[in-house]
């Protein structure tokens, strides 16, 4: 018997990811170019937007990265040491607007397994 499970569209995949989630730390999926990775990922964000009585997102619990935000980031892998890996913002974009005051750049993130990396403001 399969433990595979089909889905009508990208909503119904978010949601049973987000349901997953509710047990879960992390999810890694994978897959090849022009699959619907990004259409996955917009599904995933909007099932988690709250939205106001005036019709505006007044909450949001999703920070996902995908083609449209990889001019935020730069990453520095230390390939020649693998040593200090680097994850760099673009501090430039009003997306970052107020994380000094979350003192973000200050902070590491655990990363799969323990691994940690710096977040460098660039």
């Amino acid at each position: 018997m399969s433990d595979a499970i089909a889905f009508t569209d990208h909503g119904a995949l978010a949601a049973h990811l987000r349901k997953e989630l509710e047990d879960k730390q992390r999810i890694l999926l994978y897959a090849h170019n022009g699959t619907g990775k990004t259409r996955l990922s917009t599904s995933f964000k909007e099932l988690g937007k709250r939205v106001g009585l005036d019709g505006e997102t007044a909450q949001s619990d999703t920070l996902y990265f995908n083609a449209f935000t990889e001019d935020l980031f730069s990453w520095d892998n230390d390939l020649e040491n693998d040593r200090e890996r680097k994850l760099t913002l673009n501090m430039d974009s009003s997306f970052f607007a107020g994380l000094e005051s979350m003192e973000m750049d200050n902070r590491r993130v655990q990363v799969w397994h323990g691994a940690d990396m710096a977040l460098v403001s660039g």
